[in-house]
């Protein structure tokens, strides 16, 4: 009898951790903000959000920010795209430690489409943009950010 208990006990530990486990947060999701790596100036205000297998990056707001804004620099299937409702960047592969790839991202500003990898260090986003190999890019260093701070803007 003590062992079925203790069967019992451990399995019900090990389900609980394990869909406990199962549904926590990436720790990529929430809100960003993008620093100028000139500056140090925040650029723009992101949500990341995991659905699924995916994770989608959109722009919640960014300096000198219009309603109507659209990527008129952009080309294919981004060129006018808003720049308030469009997933500007999408991954769709997450390794065992933690690094999204396998997609892109869009820089609105030049209109420029480049694969990414997307992976937290340190408490910030470390966010990879590169053409061909990941060897020839660069990595920006993005910070935590509230929903508030993304609403009110820059």
């Amino acid at each position: 009898m003590k062992r079925i208990i203790m069967f019992i006990a451990i399995f019900t530990l090990l389900t609980v951790t394990g869909f406990t486990f199962a549904n926590a947060a990436d720790p990529v999701e929430g809100y960003w903000k993008s620093i100028d790596e000139d500056s140090g100036k925040p650029t723009a205000f992101w949500k990341f959000s995991v659905k699924g297998s995916v994770l989608t990056g959109r722009i919640i707001s960014y300096k000198d920010m219009k309603d109507g804004d659209v990527c008129d620099k952009c080309k294919g299937s981004f060129k006018n795209k808003p720049i308030l409702k469009t997933s500007w960047l999408r991954l769709t592969e997450r390794n065992s430690d933690g690094v999204w790839d396998t997609g892109y991202i869009v820089d609105t500003r030049v209109g420029k489409q480049y694969k990414a990898k997307v992976w937290v260090e340190d408490g910030n986003l470390m966010v990879r943009g590169y053409l061909g190999v990941a060897a020839l890019g660069r990595t920006q260093v993005w910070k935590k950010a509230t929903k508030d701070e993304a609403a009110k803007g820059l």
